[in-house]
Order: structure tokens, then sequence, then C-alpha cells
């Protein structure tokens, strides 16, 4: 039997997605009502579509924040830890949230759990020239995903996940949302709910999430990425639904969008979250066209599949809408 009588769950984290919404403060309370997780260090990090911004120092929540640090962490989205080192020193240098510059724009991670694997993991990084400044597995997790293949951020941790091995939930921001991934095993709890703004925010657990006032609360699945990506202001979109009432695929939609700056296209209801087709936004980047995106496959990875239809059917399912919705937006 323990002796210690000191809380020790292992770290909180938090995440919030509400646009034009004080999303600092926000995070700051949520992780208030996760101080029970841990009490070495605490930090905040936003971003407002352009910049992001972070504060974090070592302390308890209410120590570490005040209306001086707070304010000019502006933005629409938030991630937020307090720490209790599993691995790593209790040090400045392994408070989180991990904040860094990628070719793909920032990017910030905060995370709860252990990687069995972290010392491979850590010397794989190393390996290939890249320097670590903490000693902790969460600055790994954060380097792989800069590095890691793929289009979008989605599929970026997407293709992470199999090379960790262990417990974790994270949270990740990124210059334009906000993910959050469980690992497969379900080892660390994980929550989500709905803002009374509209927007959602996942943390540690419900209660943090009650604090800001969500409902609709449920866990994140095991082996799950919920995304809650802004888009920006198009030039010209339209969002394209199945339309038989009868199918399982009613809610099956497709966002398409062009931004002048690129396309977009989001996927809705054909998996457990909204995700992005990047071979068909190359395709109809390069020219927005009904027929632009007719050699562009829908990709499968990540559509649900039941006993109505394959995954297959409802990427090709996805190919036909995105077609519609360009259709639509070019009227």
């Amino acid at each position: 039997m323990s002796t210690n009588d000191s809380p020790d769950e292992e770290c909180g984290i938090i995440g919030v997605y509400a646009p034009n919404e004080d999303v600092s403060r926000m995070a700051f309370f949520g992780l208030y009502a996760l101080q029970h997780r841990g009490q070495e260090a605490a930090g905040i990090a936003v971003s407002d579509g352009a910049r992001m911004r972070l504060h974090k120092d070592v302390g308890l929540v209410s120590q570490v924040f005040n209306e001086y640090n707070l304010t000019p962490l502006k933005g629409h989205y938030a991630i937020g830890h307090t720490r209790y080192s599993t691995t790593g020193s209790s040090s400045i240098r392994n408070a989180q949230p991990i904040m860094i510059e990628t070719q793909f724009g920032p990017l910030a991670v905060a995370h709860n759990g252990n990687l069995v694997n972290a010392a491979e993991l850590r010397a794989r990084v190393l390996k290939r020239g890249v320097g670590l400044s903490s000693s902790s597995d969460s600055e790994v997790i954060t380097m792989m995903l800069a590095g890691v293949e793929g289009d979008t951020w989605d599929d970026r941790i997407r293709n992470a996940m199999p090379q960790w091995h262990g417990a974790y939930s994270l949270v990740v921001l990124t210059r334009d949302g906000v993910y959050a991934v469980r690992d497969p095993w379900a080892f660390r709890p994980l929550s989500v709910g709905r803002l009374p703004s509209g927007g959602h925010a996942v943390a540690s657990e419900s209660g943090a999430l009650r604090t800001l006032g969500c409902e609709a609360i449920r866990e994140v699945k095991p082996g799950e990425i919920i995304t809650q990506v802004s888009f920006p202001v198009p030039k010209r979109a339209a969002y394209v639904k199945f339309k038989n009432p009868a199918s399982r695929f009613a809610i099956v939609g497709v966002f398409v969008a062009d931004t002048g700056n690129g396309v977009r296209v989001a996927v809705t209801g054909a998996g457990p979250s909204v995700f992005r087709q990047s071979e068909m936004e190359k395709a109809l980047g390069a020219k927005f066209a009904p027929e632009s995106d007719a050699g562009a496959k829908g990709k499968s990875d990540g559509l649900n599949s039941d006993l109505h239809a394959s995954a297959e059917y409802r990427a090709h399912l996805v190919g036909v809408m995105a077609k519609r919705a360009v259709e639509a937006a070019l009227k």
C-alpha cells in the first residue's frame, strides 16, 4: 500500500475550439479544475489563425497565470497542460505545451501518458539530426509529428500513431485548429463536449468540461482523432449532403471552399470526425472545376464501414458529392 497521500493523477490536458471567445481564460478555468492531476507546472498555448502564443512556467495554475500574462493570449483555439512528471525531471524545460515551428506552420502539443518505446523513438529522432531540449517523451511526440509524412495534420497524426507504443492522450494545436487524440487502448482518459457558444472542448476529465458549461459530453473513443479546424473565409464555397433520407448516408456531407490561397475539401459524417481530402484539394487547387477532381479519388482511410456499404463506397460517394459541391460553388 502506498503511503504517499499527494495527488498523482499524471497530468491534465485541455483543448478549446471556440472562435471569437476568450479561449485562454476558458483553458485557464479548465486547467484549474484539473489541478489535482499535476502540480509541478502549467501552460497554455493559443492560436488566432495567423500566430501562435504560449505561456508556461513551474508552479500551480493560479501561480503561473494572472491577468497580465493571460491578456496577450488572444486566439480562437487553445490547449493547456498541468504537469505531473512521469518521464523527465521537474523543470521549466519539461513544462508543456511544447511549441515549435515546422515547415507546415506552428505546432504545439500537450500530452498525458507514457510511451514504453520512448527511448527508441528518442534515439530515432536524434539520429535524424533533430535537437531535443527536454528529457520528456512529449517533446519526442512533437518532433515526430513535425517530420512524419502526410498532406494534412490529420494525416500526420494518423501516420504517427502506430509508432507510439503505450499510453497517450494528446491535444494538438496548429495555426488553424485543435486536434484531440487518444491511444488505441484508451489507457489515459479524455472526454469531449459541446460548449454553449457552439464550439467544443476536450479535457482529461468531464468535470473540467462541466466547469466550462459543456453539454453532450462523451468519452473520446480508443484510437479516435477529433478534428476541429477553422476554414478561412472563402471566395466561393458550397456544402452538399447525400439527400436520400432513408439511407444511412443521410448525414454524410462534403464542404468545398476556394479561399484564393488554396482549396479545402472537408468530409462530415462519413467517419468519427471532420477530416480533409488532400488529393482532391490538390486537383481543385490546380483548376477549380467539376471535372478537375475526376481523377482524384476520395480516401477511404478513416471512413466508417457498416452493413450497408464499405468504406471504399463511401469514398466514391465523397467524390460524387465533391463534384456537386464545386458545381454549386461556381453558380
